[in-house]
């Protein structure tokens, strides 16, 4: 073979191999998948500011359970003695009870309790029978063991002078409430002939609190209600 047919034979076979290289190289990378639609979150709406509860009302100091505590500046309301108030001790729990206004410095230590009386009439034994009524009921209302002795209304300790009223003060040695043994007091408000406040009182033989100056100063504060406020009136705005 000449040398010309060579040359033109190996022309001809890198031209072929040019067209398998061509024709039968790698498949091009597949084309790139589309991009995921990404869904941004919905804000979260803004907290919306309540105004805050209103406060719950006031107790109405109608049972001990309600821990209604007296300051120098409470008035409680005498039971049956419409328009009279007195005082409790201060630090004392109250209660304005149907039957009695009570008050105690602990279950069973001092304590008083005060209602509104009214005898049948003027005649003086019926109204000493409407004191011991009277005092029988308060004392159990304080679970109070009544002293053998009774008392005798003729005759007060001592009286005082309350709003123009006479105020006769008794003191009996032998009462008892719960484990604690010391005197009853009581005390008659002589609002008129029929009409009077009555109370009972107690203080154990181990009171330090001064609890008889205590319940004296309840005794020396009756007094009629004061009058209630007029409600203000608003002014109405004119168009």
């Amino acid at each position: 073979m000449s040398a010309r047919a060579i040359s033109t034979a190996i022309s001809t076979s890198g031209l072929f191999a040019v067209a398998l290289t061509m024709g039968c190289g790698s498949k091009p990378p597949p084309p790139a998948p589309p991009p995921v639609a990404t869904v941004s979150p919905k804000p979260k709406p803004a907290p919306i500011d309540l105004p805050p509860p209103p406060p719950p009302p006031p107790p109405k100091c109608e049972a001990l359970a309600e821990a209604c505590v007296a300051d120098k500046s409470t008035t409680a309301r005498i039971a049956h003695g419409a328009g009279l108030v007195f005082t409790p001790p201060s630090t004392w729990h109250y209660a304005q009870e149907e039957a009695a206004t009570v008050a105690q410095l602990t279950d069973e230590g001092p304590a008083l309790a005060v209602a509104f009386s009214t005898a049948a009439s003027k005649d003086v034994a019926k109204n000493h029978a409407a004191c011991d009524a009277a005092l029988v009921t308060l004392s159990g209302r304080l679970a109070l063991k009544l002293p053998k002795q009774k008392i005798a209304w003729k005759k007060a300790d001592k009286v005082i002078k309350v709003g123009g009223h006479e105020v006769d003060l008794y003191q009996v040695e032998g009462a008892q409430r719960g484990a604690k043994k010391g005197p009853l007091l009581a005390f008659v408000d002589h609002l008129t002939d029929v009409d009077m406040i009555i109370g009972v009182g107690f203080v154990d033989d181990d009171d330090k609190t001064d609890a008889d100056g205590a319940i004296l100063a309840a005794i020396q504060s009756i007094a009629p209600a004061p009058a209630e406020k007029p409600a203000e009136k608003k002014e109405e705005k004119k168009p």
